[in-house]
């Protein structure tokens, strides 16, 4: 064997030793990293076979472990692509049928577009015709125009007329229903045979619920007569305005 094949054979034989050497500390640096317990004395040995040092070993076991984070992390945003890919995938199909339903669509909403602003103009116009027959300035039938102003003035009468009658008649309903509730805690306190009178200070209860009681039909009475009065005027305020409509109608007629 030649000196230079020797030489040859003995640095693979080394670098071979190396690099199981080297596999080993590898080794222990990923267990340590991933959390297994490893025998102190091995990890010794492992140390000085590779010439490595507890500083050495603290840098890459730390470095390992940031590996295996990013390592982790790595492979989230792998399917977070996957992910994505299809997200983007399924996005661009249902904008796809959204503007198929859209064309489609489209006609019937430009048709009716159309007729709404047709309606709109028509409405708009229709409403100046009415405004314009029904200026006074622009009837020729006088009389129509006085029977309007004739059944405007009634109808103010009648809510001039209404309105005291009306408030007249909440301030007596009031009455009749503190009355009603008055002469019912009386006769409460006197249907108690054994609570004497003095504690109830009612010595003349019959007295007061027979004054309470005529009180009572007083004021019916008096609502039943605001009633009667009231009610014709609510009448005209119901037939008055058709009227007005009436009179309205026959304005815009040429």
């Amino acid at each position: 064997m030649s000196l230079a094949t020797l030489v040859q054979k003995l640095k693979s034989r080394k670098q071979v030793a190396e690099r199981t050497t080297f596999q080993q500390y590898l080794a222990t640096v990923r267990e340590l990293a991933s959390g297994a317990e490893c025998d102190s004395d091995e990890v010794a040995i492992v140390l000085d076979v590779a010439d490595k040092n507890e500083a050495d070993l603290e840098r890459d076991v730390n470095l390992q472990q940031q590996r295996l984070s990013w390592a982790a992390q790595l492979r989230i945003n792998q399917q977070s692509v996957s992910d994505r890919l299809q997200a983007e995938s399924e996005l661009q199909a249902a904008q796809r049928a959204l503007q198929a339903a859209y064309d489609k669509l489209q006609p019937a909403i430009d048709q009716a577009q159309a007729r709404l602003n047709d309606a709109n103009h028509k409405f708009m116009t229709t409403m100046q015709a009415e405004a314009w027959l029904a200026d006074p300035e622009n009837i020729i039938d006088k009389e129509l125009l006085e029977r309007e102003a004739a059944v405007n003035a009634q109808l103010r009468e009648v809510n001039n007329e209404l309105k005291p009658l009306l408030q007249d008649q909440a301030r007596r309903q009031t009455t009749l229903e503190n009355l009603q509730s008055h002469v019912g805690k009386l006769r409460d306190h006197a249907s108690i045979p054994w609570l004497p009178l003095e504690m109830l200070g009612l010595q003349q209860a019959d007295a007061a619920i027979k004054s309470t009681d005529a009180r009572i039909e007083a004021v019916r009475d008096e609502l039943q007569q605001l009633q009667e009065a009231i009610r014709p005027r609510q009448q005209k305020q119901v037939r008055l305005p058709a009227e007005l409509n009436q009179i309205h109608q026959e304005k815009l007629k040429p």
